[in-house]
């Protein structure tokens, strides 16, 4: 949370549509500049999480920082 505050932007990327992330952030005070949740791109939410390249690129074309 201490990095949190002091960024100039802050991103949370969700892995579901509970909002877990950017929940957290919101409840400590912390504004979210932009909000990912990667279930909705089609990357499946699971404890093996091991992206792609092209996944993590999608990823960062829908934060516009």
């Amino acid at each position: 949370m201490k990095s949190a505050e002091g960024a100039d932007k802050v991103v949370a990327i969700d892995g579901c549509p509970l909002n877990c992330a950017k929940k957290t952030l919101e409840n400590a005070g912390i504004y979210v500049n932009e909000h990912v949740i990667i279930t909705e791109l089609g990357i499946k939410k699971n404890k093996d999480l091991d992206l792609k390249q092209e996944q993590v690129n999608e990823v960062l074309e829908k934060i516009n920082l």
